[in-house]
């Protein structure tokens, strides 16, 4: 496994309104824009390096021949070489939540030399579908979008993807950053239909009110407009083979239906969720004291309910992602999902809080364009936890009275199946 450089973990590049408050809305860890070129520089070196060797193995073999000097176990162990290194792969692990944790890291590393924010993943404009972002050069740059109607043919996602005239094809052009923010705010696209219609779309179960989505006045329903999309994007890190090896999630959220499921099938990568989101599909349910040694790296997982019930923290080296529990100058809400104002502060207080004051904080998602804190400035500056006591904060967040996330009733069954449907 390689990882950003040294002291350079993911955290957000992203700036949004500047009037949305901290920690009201949504999540999603993401990374700072300038690890992307270093990378990318970093994977075009090895594979220069690659190709460089496998001429040598190749010009070694060829003087055996002529020297007469290659026998079958030879021969056999110098093609073993060269087919490795054409097919070796480098193994990254992402540290992300269900809360656009995938599209913000989609946008950090693979859309950093933009600027800007291109695949959506703002309040109330997220994506709505699996995303998967994949490079193929024999196919123009371009999104492919699934209709969700097709989920009433009877087709599996793998038949599908071999049936173009199923697909509706946006073109990108990787050269002009908006029109990839226009092309690409296709994901979030909703549409309403009938309860008959959500019924045998799979996001209506009569048997199951509490997890149906509310109906308008007219007794619709809103449903994602894609049952999937495909970007087929020329990035160096897709060209030289990037290999997903863990998810790891901070916590279940409610305003986005996740890819994890899906990117757990396609990569063959390892999904890890908190013990205590319910998340029954994990490979791995996460709790205290649990440490996850991926390539020479060690994650270790703090408990921390308060966000939701079964969020935690993941601490790495001298920095800790927050996820939603502790942003920069704020906090998560409290006030669904079975999440607690009380436990928030004590996990803030008690486990993030006793952490020494130079550790980075890397939460999940900033509006207002910071990247890290430290452990140290959030005790000192946070306007929600600075010099409050127990009671205060409790009282703090209760008047918040912030609004029912949008998509909380399709969100959340669909989160806890790793965002593959029901039965899957």
């Amino acid at each position: 496994m390689t990882s950003p450089e040294p002291h350079t973990p993911p955290t957000d590049t992203a700036g949004g309104p500047a009037t949305a408050p901290a920690g009201d809305t949504g999540a999603g860890a993401v990374a700072p824009s300038s690890i992307a070129n270093p990378i990318a520089s970093s994977l075009d070196a090895l594979a220069a390096w690659r190709a460089e060797l496998d001429r040598q193995v190749a010009q070694l073999g060829r003087a055996f021949v002529e020297h007469e000097l290659l026998d079958d176990a030879d021969a056999a162990l110098l093609a073993a070489l060269r087919e490795q290194l054409a097919s070796d792969k480098l193994v990254l692990a992402f540290v992300a939540e269900f809360s656009r944790g995938k599209s913000e890291l989609i946008n950090a590393i693979f859309f950093a030399d933009a600027g800007r924010r291109v695949l959506p993943a703002t309040p109330g404009r997220t994506t709505m579908c699996p995303v998967e972002l994949r490079h193929d050069g024999h196919l123009p740059p371009r999104l492919a979008l699934l209709p969700i109607e097709t989920r009433l043919r009877g087709l599996s996602l793998a038949e599908l993807r071999t049936r173009d005239g199923h697909w509706q094809h946006v073109p990108l052009d990787p050269a002009d950053p908006q029109s990839l923010v226009q092309a690409l705010a296709a994901v979030t696209r909703r549409q309403r239909v009938s309860v008959e219609q959500a019924t045998a779309l799979g996001f209506w179960n009569a048997a199951q009110p509490e997890d149906n989505p509310p109906q308008a006045d007219d007794g619709s329903v809103e449903v994602p407009a894609w049952r999937h999309a495909v970007i087929n994007y020329p990035h160096p890190l897709l060209q030289h083979g990037l290999v997903v090896d863990w998810i790891l999630e901070t916590h279940a959220h409610a305003d986005h239906i996740t890819s994890a499921g899906l990117l757990r099938r396609r990569s063959g990568a390892l999904a890890a969720a908190p013990f205590n989101c319910g998340v029954t599909p994990a490979d791995l349910h996460l709790e205290q004291g649990v440490t996850l040694n991926i390539g020479g790296e060690s994650l270790r997982v703090l408990d921390t309910p308060g966000h939701t019930a079964g969020s935690i923290c993941l601490l790495w080296r001298d920095a800790v992602f927050t996820g939603d529990t502790l942003l920069i100058g704020g906090c998560g809400r409290c006030d669904f999902q079975g999440g607690d104002a009380g436990a928030m502060y004590d996990s803030i207080s008690q486990r993030l809080f006793t952490l020494p004051d130079e550790t980075r904080v890397y939460p999940g998602h900033d509006y207002r364009g910071n990247r890290q804190s430290t452990i140290g400035a959030e005790k000192r500056d946070n306007p929600r936890l600075a010099g409050k006591t127990r009671d205060q904060f409790i009282a703090l967040m209760a008047r918040l009275d912030l609004p029912k996330p949008a998509m909380i009733d399709v969100a959340v069954p669909a989160n806890r199946n790793l965002g593959l449907p029901q039965g899957m």
